[in-house]
């Protein structure tokens, strides 16, 4: 796994408090519950630099592309988000 500070956060923690929060909800039935939504909220807020949203864009192409989380593709708009770093695979990240 590759590592990529993220504001105060690395890539394994952000993955960890994303995938933990809505990681079985995901599995299950797609559903995006407050937690999921709270904790994918909480990671963007950290984000404070273009450079911290590069970080973390790249950390949640990982965890789709590398590790097959792909239920978490769209998951920031889906909880209205608002200005969150997209957790899509096809995005680049210079742009986000």
């Amino acid at each position: 796994m590759m590592i990529y500070p993220n504001g105060d956060r690395h890539c394994a923690m952000a993955q960890g408090q994303v995938l933990s929060a809505c990681g079985l909800q995901l599995a299950n039935d797609g559903v995006h519950p407050g937690d999921c939504c709270y904790v994918i909220n909480d990671v963007n807020r950290e984000v404070q630099t273009q450079q911290a949203r590069i970080w973390l864009c790249k950390c949640f192409q990982e965890a789709i592309k590398v590790y097959g989380y792909t239920k978490l593709i769209g998951m920031p708009e889906k909880c209205n988000i608002p200005n969150a770093v997209p957790f899509d695979p096809n995005m680049d990240c210079a742009q986000a």
